[in-house]
C-alpha cells in the first residue's frame, strides 16, 4: 500500500499456505475493490482469492471450484467473473498451429458456480513437436481472449472482430459494441522481424534453434481487430487499437456505458494501463533495464 505520492505504508499478505498468504507463483495473480472498503486478491494455481479489509486485515478465503481459477472481475455484488487456463501436455500434440480456449463462469460472492457463460477462443501457438517432446511458441500477433467487469455487466468474448459483447450476471446477452476497422493480414517479413526482436536476448545457438523449429509456422489471417479492454469508474469502455508492425502508439476508443463511441485518447507511450478513475490514469512503464515504475497521470473529462 503507497500513499498519493508514492510512499510505501504497509505490505499485506506474503508467501505461504496460511490465510491471507499466497503461493510463489504468479501469486497475488489479480487485485482489485470487492464490494463496501475491502480488496480482493487472487493466488491463482491455489485457486482461492483472499479479501482483506481496508486496514489489510485477513477476512475470508474464497475457494474456487474445478475448473474455474482465475479471476478476472468482481461485480458490485461480489459475484466473480472466473476463467480458465488451458494447459499444453507434451506427446499428445504434433507439429502445428494450436489455438487454445477459455472457459468463463460467473461465481456467487462463496465461490459457488452461478452461471457457465460458455468456452471461447484464446490465443494461438505453434508446436513443434519431435522425439516425444514439444517446443511451445507464441504465434506472432497472436489474439487474445477478453474478460472484463463493465458496471453491473460482464464484457467477455475474443479480438478475432471488432466486436465486444456484454452479459447480465445470469448469461443472457444484452448489449453488442461494434466499430468499424481496417483488416489486414501479417506480412511474413513482418512475422521475421517480429521473432527477431522477442529472441535477440537469447544466445546465438537458441535462436538458431528457434528459428530451424520456426521455419514452417503459418501466418494468421489477420492481425487481432483491437487490444485490451478496460472500464473507468464512471462506467465507461476503454478499448485500444491493435498496434500494428511500426506503427506509432494507437488511440484508445472511449464508449459511455450505453455503447456509444464518445472520442479517441492518446495516451503516454509506453504506458501499460492499470486503472482509470474519476480524474487520473494509472499505469506502470518500464525502462531499458526491465526497471518498472508507477506513473499517474491526470484525466480531464471535459471532453467526455
Amino acid at each position: 500500500m503507497f500513499d498519493a505520492s508514492g510512499t510505501h505504508l504497509a505490505s499485506w499478505g506474503g508467501r505461504g499456505e496460511g490465510p491471507g498468504e499466497f503461493g510463489d507463483f504468479a501469486a497475488p495473480w489479480n487485485v482489485g475493490p470487492w464490494p463496501g472498503d475491502s480488496i480482493a486478491a487472487s493466488d491463482l494455481y491455489a485457486r482461492r482469492v483472499s479479501v482483506f479489509d481496508a486496514h489489510g486485515a485477513h477476512g475470508r478465503t474464497i475457494v474456487l471450484g474445478d475448473p474455474y481459477y482465475r479471476l478476472f472481475g468482481v461485480m458490485p455484488d461480489g459475484k466473480m467473473c472466473l476463467g480458465t487456463i488451458p494447459a499444453f501436455e507434451a506427446g499428445t500434440m504434433g507439429t502445428g498451429m494450436v489455438r487454445r480456449e477459455v472457459e468463463y463462469a460467473i461465481a456467487s460472492p462463496d465461490g459457488s458456480l452461478h452461471v457457465a457463460l460458455g468456452t471461447y477462443p484464446a490465443s494461438e501457438w505453434y508446436i513443434f513437436a519431435e522425439g516425444g517432446g514439444m517446443a511451445v511458441y507464441p504465434q506472432p500477433f497472436r489474439h487474445s481472449a477478453i474478460a472484463q467487469v463493465w458496471g453491473d455487466l460482464i464484457v467477455i468474448g475474443s479480438n478475432d472482430l471488432y466486436e465486444i459483447r456484454a452479459f447480465t450476471a445470469d448469461g443472457a446477452l444484452t448489449r453488442i459494441v461494434r466499430r468499424e476497422h481496417d483488416v489486414r493480414s501479417p506480412t511474413r517479413a513482418e512475422s521475421d522481424a517480429h521473432l527477431d526482436e522477442l529472441y535477440e536476448d537469447r544466445t546465438e545457438q537458441q535462436r538458431a534453434r528457434a528459428r530451424a523449429e520456426l521455419e514452417d509456422m503459418p501466418l494468421l489471417e489477420t492481425f487481432p481487430a483491437f487490444g485490451r479492454v478496460l472500464t473507468d469508474s464512471r462506467g465507461h469502455l476503454w478499448v485500444e487499437d491493435y498496434q500494428l508492425p511500426g506503427a506509432s502508439p494507437p488511440p484508445w476508443t472511449v464508449f459511455d456505458p450505453e455503447g456509444r463511441v464518445l472520442g479517441l485518447m492518446e495516451l503516454p507511450p509506453d504506458l501499460s494501463v492499470r486503472e482509470i478513475g474519476e480524474d487520473y490514469i494509472l499505469g506502470s512503464v518500464s525502462d531499458d533495464f526491465g526497471i518498472e515504475r508507477v506513473q499517474l497521470w491526470p484525466l480531464d473529462r471535459s471532453g467526455f
